[in-house]
């Protein structure tokens, strides 16, 4: 079974997806590109087929523009998770961005993400 192509692999990651698993003894094994495919069409990405991965990375690429964060974070047991910030050279130029983080038990937070380090959005 060949690698999936690179586009599918990066639509993969994108959508959270591992491309493979360790098995009981810990070998790697790679996921194939129609298991890729089942699976990130179950999650609602835009493709029926592998060749379909280049238009789906397209299409998430342009859904991402102009959303500097993902709309949800997870912290477990106190330790936070990472925010990535996405962010053109136009926000960057701005220095920071005003966020409010809402918690689960219903307050809320404020803050500034400094975006000097931001990836473009």
């Amino acid at each position: 079974m060949s690698k999936p192509a690179p586009d599918l692999l990066a639509l993969a990651a994108h959508w959270g997806v591992e491309p493979g698993y360790h098995d009981i003894d810990g070998r790697w094994h790679d996921a194939s590109a129609d298991a890729l495919v089942a699976v990130l069409s179950a999650l609602g990405a835009p493709l029926a087929r592998p060749a379909d991965a280049a238009g789906a990375l397209r299409a998430f690429d342009a859904a991402q523009t102009g959303q500097p964060v993902d709309p949800v974070g997870v912290a477990w047991c106190g330790r936070g998770g990472g925010i990535a910030v996405r962010a053109d050279a136009a926000l960057r130029d701005r220095g920071a961005a005003r966020a409010e983080i809402a918690c689960e038990d219903g307050s809320a937070r404020a803050c500034e993400l400094p975006l000097a380090q931001a990836g473009d959005g």
